[in-house]
């Protein structure tokens, strides 16, 4: 039976053997039992500060020198992968996973589409854009996931999950049904910016809106999570979601997702409005918007550093 959430500042305890921590707005994972030299596994590597974090927490759990059996990825958004060049200085022998369809972003082949603008955040998609135009060439450490088993990780088994990747994937333990999830649900109610909020009142919300999400996807992969029934969720964002609030949590999603499929669905239905004037017109006046938006944050990017100064 799953442990009760151990909650803390910056930490959360789903199982004796899972762990998860908060680095800035992120969340990484600890998989193994707690001792000097017993054997553990990262889930996800958080933003750039997070891999020192990660040498930091594992040295306490795992003991030092007791390098992790792998490293396995949710999926490959830049706030996700963010510590893996510290984790290879400290342990360059480390093997990396991802679902095959996410590996070509890891590789340099491909690189994700920036973020997207949505109604009242020009400018957080432009600062997220900073940190995420870059191709990423993990090449000579990255492997595909095995077909129906999770390496380093018994009794395990992932389930792909795109719609915010390609290659997304969730992570799942039948014996206390613990749910990693990644980015596909969130729990950050406040933060209805960058996530499609389901309700105020609820812990459990939708994936990050900023990266060219498919909700038609999105709803079949939420409805695969719903299937599995899981008794305590792990998310990239936010605290974890246990009991009730779960599973009522993802059949509400599911409801939003559906009639977003639908609404989705119709769009792509309607004439391309850049084909128009009038399309063209709103397009100048979104351009323009931008450009002020992004002038904004460099006004307020440069006001910060001169007052560090």
């Amino acid at each position: 039976m799953v442990l009760d959430l151990l909650r803390r500042k910056n930490r959360y305890e789903l199982a004796e053997d899972v762990r998860g921590y908060k680095s800035l707005n992120v969340n990484f994972y600890l998989i193994g039992e707690p001792g000097a030299g017993n054997p553990w596994t990262i889930i996800d590597a958080g933003i750039t500060s997070s891999g020192k974090k990660i040498i930091k927490e594992a040295a306490k759990l795992f003991g030092k020198d007791n390098p992790p059996q792998v490293l396995l990825l949710t999926h490959g958004h830049f706030d996700h992968v963010g510590g893996v060049p510290d984790l290879l200085k400290e342990w360059p022998d480390l093997k990396i996973y991802a679902h095959p369809l996410e590996i070509p972003y890891l590789t340099g082949d491909l690189n994700f589409p920036p973020p997207e603008t949505v109604s009242g955040s020009n400018a957080m998609a432009y600062l997220l854009q900073l940190y995420s135009g870059n191709f990423l060439d993990f090449s000579r450490d990255i492997l595909p996931l095995p077909d129906g088993w999770v390496p380093s990780l018994e009794g395990w088994r992932y389930i792909h999950t795109p719609g915010v990747s390609p290659g997304h994937v969730s992570f799942f333990r039948p014996k206390d049904k613990i749910l990693i999830a990644g980015d596909i649900v969130s729990s950050s109610p406040k933060n209805s910016i960058s996530s499609i909020v389901v309700s105020k009142d609820q812990d459990i919300q939708g994936p990050p809106v900023h990266y060219h999400i498919n909700k038609s996807i999105v709803c079949t992969s939420l409805k695969k999570i719903q299937s599995l029934n899981p008794a305590v969720a792990g998310v990239g964002q936010g605290r974890p979601i246990s009991q009730d609030k779960l599973r009522g949590g993802l059949n509400s999603l599911v409801e939003v997702f559906e009639k977003e499929k639908i609404k989705e669905e119709e769009l792509f239905n309607l004439p391309d409005p850049a084909a128009t004037n009038n399309g063209h017109k709103y397009r100048k006046i979104g351009t323009i918007a931008s450009v002020f938006s992004l002038l904004a944050v460099g006004a307020g990017l440069s006001y910060y550093i001169a007052k560090k100064r």
